[in-house]
This record gives structure tokens, C-alpha cells and sequence, in this order.
């Protein structure tokens, strides 16, 4: 056996652990995952006759279905797989009429079931700032779901958003605005929503 052959065996295996080190760790991680934003800007909204806010959020391995500006009064509405209720909305507060000025009257105004059950009312932070919030329960047996309505940057003298989100309620008691925006997607979605005016 040469000096040479030698040498190069010595090499490779002074070199082998961590080469297999390395590939393991390689092995172990999963590839960045690449972000899926979805916007509607300010122009976009105003286009349609909604007020000017541009609105920007994350879905990026959250399962849902994105639907931009599908009516008159929405910006964008997400849905979750088949299986149960889940979703959010974010749409305008203007309505043709007086606005309603407590949040049970919104969300008996955006959720017309006969059997809507309203909870507590909270404060959520959204894009860096508290909004008034409201929980609530709608529908039956498997289309049972737990819900918060937010109410954000609304005032006499401004349209603001509502931000409505839902999930399967199965048989259990509303756990709270604040419990339910960090369960499933939300505790993702809610964080990466931004709004500018």
C-alpha cells in the first residue's frame, strides 16, 4: 500500500463524521417553507367602493382558500378545508343605514342566524393596536362554531373593518376572543394581518 493510499484513507476517515454529521443535520431540516401573502391594496378597495384601507395577510401553511374583494362590502374572506365551519372575514363597517352602535347589534347585523348566542366582549390587538371584540356562537351540530367579531378603526366620522373568525365549536363552551385567536391557523393569520390607511 503507497504513502499516498495511506494518507487519503487517514483523511477520509478523519473527515467521515462530521460529513455524516452534516448530512444528517441536512436530512433533518424541512425546506423554508415559501410565504403566501395575499393584499388588497388601498387603490384596490377604493376601486371598488370600499373604504381606502390596503390589507395584507399570511396564509402561508394555513390550509385556507383566499377569495380577494368577492363582494361589495368584503375584502378578503378565508376558508378552511371541508370538515367543519372555519374562517375569517375582513370586510367594510359601512352599512346604508345608521351604524349600529354597540358590537352585539354588529354581529346580529353580520351573522343572521336565529340561534346566534353572544359572549363576553374582549380587546384584541391587530396590527399593533387594541380593538373592541366581541365572542359568539352560531349554528347547530356539526355546524356549530365559536366566533370573535373585531371591530377596528371604526368611529362617527370614519369606516373602519370588522374582522369576523370562526372555528368548530363541536359541543364546547366559547373559550373567549382572546383563547380562540390563537388556536388553528389563527394564532398565525391574526398576528401577519396589517392594515394601512
Amino acid at each position: 500500500m503507497s504513502v499516498r493510499t495511506v494518507l487519503v484513507a487517514a483523511l477520509i476517515a478523519l473527515l467521515a463524521p462530521g460529513l455524516a454529521a452534516a448530512d444528517k443535520s441536512a436530512a433533518g431540516k424541512k425546506p423554508a417553507e415559501k410565504k403566501e401573502i395575499v393584499k388588497v391594496t388601498a387603490a384596490e378597495a377604493a376601486a371598488r367602493g370600499l373604504p381606502r384601507y390596503g390589507v395584507s395577510i399570511d396564509v402561508t401553511g394555513s390550509g385556507c382558500t383566499v377569495a380577494r374583494l368577492p363582494d361589495k362590502t368584503t375584502f378578503l374572506r378565508l376558508s378552511g378545508p371541508p370538515g367543519g365551519p372555519l374562517g375569517l372575514l375582513i370586510r367594510s363597517s359601512r352599512t346604508a343605514s345608521a351604524r349600529p352602535k354597540w358590537l352585539g347589534q354588529l354581529v346580529q347585523r353580520e351573522v343572521p342566524d336565529r340561534g346566534l348566542k353572544l359572549g363576553a366582549k374582549a380587546t384584541l390587538v391587530v396590527d399593533g393596536k387594541q380593538h373592541p371584540a366581541i365572542a359568539y356562537t352560531t349554528g347547530a351540530s356539526l355546524a356549530r362554531a365559536h366566533g370573535c367579531l373585531i371591530d377596528a378603526f371604526s368611529s362617527p366620522k370614519q369606516d373602519g373593518l370588522l374582522i369576523l373568525f370562526w372555528i368548530s365549536a363541536g359541543t364546547s363552551a366559547h373559550p373567549g376572543c382572546a383563547a380562540l385567536a390563537r388556536s388553528g391557523p389563527f394564532a398565525t393569520l391574526l398576528p401577519s394581518l396589517t392594515i394601512k390607511r
